[in-house]
C-alpha cells in the first residue's frame, strides 16, 4: 500500500469562485458568491489561492455556493491511497466510500473514497495473477455539511449599467382632443382627433404604434409616429377606445397604454358665439358678433336670431327674427325694444348655447302710436289649422274627432295624434288710416312654448323626428307675423299688397291686414300666444 499525505502546493487552495446561469441576469453566466476559509488560509501562511470553477447546469446562487464548498473540502482532506487488493476488492465500485482499518496509521474504520478501480499483474509463488488496484482518496461526512448562515446574498451583477433594451417602459396614458376641419375642396365638415402622451422613459424607442376600436370591437392600428402625438382625419363619431405602445430599435414593444373616450364630431353641438354687441342706427338693430369657431357651423351652419319681449327671455318665449349664414359676424335687423337671443346651428341643425343682448329701442326719431290692430284677449278672427285653447291662440292637434277612437286612450284630447306643424290667424280687423299716411308698422307678441306631452309614451312620431327629449329647448316653436296694405278704402278695396312679414316695417298706406304664421318643429310642443297686436306709429 501506497500513502500520499498530501497534494502539491500547485494543487492546492483554499477558496472557491466561478460562475452559474443567474435567471435574474437574463439566463446569463454570472458570478456566485465566493467560498473562503479562514482556517485553511492560515494553514497556506496567508496565501490566498482561489479555484475557479464554471457550473452551467446550476440556476441558483445558493446551490452554486454549496457545491463549491464541497469542492473546497474535498479538496482539503488530501489522503490517498493506492491499495492493491485480493480478489474481494472487486466488491466495491468507483464512487462509494469504503472504511480503512490500519493500526499502524492510527486509522480505525477511516472512510475513503473510491476513485478509481484499475489491475495490475502480481507474481502469486511465480505465477503471474491478475488483481484489483484500488485507488483511495480521504473523505468525512463533513464535506456536506450545509447551514443557512453560510449562505451569503447574491445580487446579480448586471452585464452593463445601460436600461435594458428588452424591457421597454410604457408611455404616458394618451389624452384624446378632437376638432372639426373643412375638407380640401371647401364643401363639408369632418372629425379629427388628436392623441398626446408622455414619452417612454426608455432611451431606445424608435416610434410609437398607435391603435383604436370601437367599443367592443377589434384594434386596429392607425398610425406609427417618432413623435408624442398623432392626428387622425375623417373620425366616426361614438365611443372609441385608443392605446399607444412604444417599441424599440429592436422590434421590442412595451404594455399599452389604454384610453377610452367618446368623440362627437360633427355631432357635438356648437359653442356659444361671443363678443356680441348690438348698435342702433335710423330703426335698425346693427348685431356683431365674434366669427363661430365651429366649422360645421361656417361650411352649412347658420346663425339664428330671435326677440323677446319678456324681462327674463328664453330662446321659448322668443320668435325669429331673421337666420344669417354661419360664416358671417354681422346681421342688420329692425329695430324693436327688449332682447334678442343668437345662438349657433350647425350644418346638422343642432343649436348651440344661447347668447342675449337686449335695448330700450331708443331712436333719435321720436314717435307716437296713431292706431293699434290688437287680436288679443279674444283672438276674433279666422283660423287655418290653429286655433284658440285656454284662452291662448296656439296650434292644436292634428287628429279629427271621427278618427279619435277610444276617448280614455288619449293623453290629451286638445292634441290629439300630436300638434300640427303650422298654423295661420287672420286678424278679424285690421285698421284704417283715414288717409294715405307714412307710418311705421311694429309687431308686438307675446309667446312660449308649451309640451302638450310630458310622456315619452305619449309622443308620437320616430324618435329620431324628435325636436327635444329632455324639455323644451330643442323644440323651436315661431310666431311670424304678416301684413298687406292698400292705398283705398279698405271697404271697397280691390286691389292688396302680397303679405310681407313685419317686425319693423316703414310704410306709406291707408289700410292695413295683418295675420299671423304659428309653427313648431317637434309634435310634442305647441306655442302659445297671449299677446298679439301691430302697432301704427307715426313721427312727432
Amino acid at each position: 500500500m501506497t500513502v500520499t499525505t498530501r497534494v502539491s502546493r500547485s494543487e492546492q487552495f483554499n477558496a472557491v469562485r466561478g460562475t452559474f446561469i443567474s435567471p435574474a441576469n437574463d439566463w446569463q453566466p454570472d458570478d456566485f458568491p465566493a467560498i473562503q476559509s479562514g482556517v485553511y488560509l492560515a494553514e497556506d501562511k496567508g496565501d490566498l489561492k482561489f479555484l475557479d470553477v464554471e457550473l452551467p447546469m446550476t440556476t441558483s446562487a445558493t446551490m452554486a455556493q454549496r457545491l463549491a464548498k464541497i469542492l473546497l473540502e474535498s479538496a482539503r482532506r488530501q489522503i490517498t491511497v493506492n491499495l492493491p487488493g485480493k480478489l474481494s476488492a472487486w466488491r466495491v465500485g468507483a464512487g462509494e466510500v469504503v472504511p480503512v482499518t490500519m493500526a499502524r496509521r492510527g486509522w480505525t474504520e477511516k472512510p475513503f473514497e473510491v476513485r478509481s478501480i484499475g489491475t495490475q499483474i502480481e507474481d502469486a509463488d511465480g505465477v503471474p495473477v491478475l488483481v484489483p488496484d484500488l485507488l483511495l482518496r480521504e473523505t468525512s461526512p463533513l464535506i456536506w455539511d450545509w447551514s443557512a448562515t453560510e449562505e451569503q446574498i447574491y445580487a446579480a451583477a448586471p452585464r452593463t449599467a445601460l436600461p435594458s433594451a428588452f424591457d421597454i417602459a410604457a408611455p404616458g396614458m394618451p389624452e384624446v382632443s378632437e376638432s372639426l376641419y373643412v375638407t380640401r375642396d371647401g364643401t363639408g365638415v369632418k372629425a379629427a382627433v388628436r392623441l398626446e402622451w408622455v414619452a417612454s422613459a426608455s432611451p431606445y424607442v424608435a416610434q410609437y404604434v398607435i391603435e383604436a376600436r370601437e367599443a367592443g370591437g377589434v384594434w386596429r392600428e392607425i398610425g406609427r409616429t417618432a413623435n408624442t402625438s398623432l392626428e387622425a382625419q375623417d373620425w366616426t363619431p361614438g365611443l372609441w377606445e385608443f392605446r399607444v405602445a412604444a417599441l424599440s430599435t429592436l422590434g421590442v414593444a412595451s404594455d399599452w397604454a389604454v384610453r377610452a373616450q367618446e368623440v362627437f364630431g360633427v355631432s357635438a353641438p356648437p359653442s356659444a358665439l361671443s363678443d356680441v354687441t348690438l348698435q342702433t342706427a335710423g330703426g335698425l338693430a346693427i348685431l356683431k358678433w365674434a366669427r363661430s369657431t365651429d366649422a360645421d357651423v361656417r361650411i352649412g351652419g347658420n346663425i339664428v336670431i330671435r326677440h323677446s319681449t319678456d324681462p327674463a327671455p328664453t330662446w321659448q318665449s322668443s320668435y325669429s327674427m331673421d337666420r344669417v349664414a354661419g360664416d358671417q359676424s354681422l346681421a342688420v335687423i329692425p329695430l324693436k325694444p327688449g332682447s334678442y337671443l343668437l345662438r349657433a346651428e350647425d350644418s346638422s341643425g343642432q343649436v348651440g348655447p344661447v347668447s342675449v343682448v337686449a335695448t330700450g329701442g331708443a331712436q333719435a326719431v321720436a314717435f307716437a302710436s296713431v292706431t293699434v290692430a290688437q287680436a288679443d284677449p279674444a283672438f276674433a278672427g279666422t283660423f287655418a289649422g290653429a286655433a284658440v285653447i285656454d284662452g291662448y291662440l296656439t296650434l292644436p292637434g292634428g287628429t279629427m274627432w271621427d278618427d279619435l277612437g277610444l276617448v280614455d286612450s288619449i293623453a290629451n284630447i286638445d292634441y290629439a295624434g300630436g300638434v300640427v306643424p303650422s298654423g295661420m290667424f287672420t286678424f278679424g280687423s285690421g285698421f284704417d288710416l283715414g288717409a294715405v299716411r307714412n307710418v311705421r308698422l311694429r309687431s308686438d307678441i307675446g309667446m312660449a312654448a308649451f309640451q302638450a306631452f310630458a310622456m315619452w309614451d305619449d309622443r308620437v312620431g320616430e324618435i329620431d323626428g324628435w325636436g327635444d327629449i329632455d324639455g323644451v329647448d330643442g323644440a323651436e316653436v315661431d310666431v311670424v307675423m304678416e301684413y298687406r296694405e292698400t292705398d283705398d278704402d279698405p271697404a271697397a278695396a280691390l286691389v292688396w299688397t302680397e303679405w310681407s312679414r313685419v317686425d319693423s316695417s316703414e310704410i306709406r298706406a291707408r289700410a292695413v291686414q295683418a295675420r299671423a304664421i304659428l309653427s313648431t318643429n317637434d309634435a310634442a310642443f305647441t306655442v302659445r300666444v297671449d299677446r298679439l297686436r301691430l302697432y301704427a306709429d307715426e313721427v312727432i
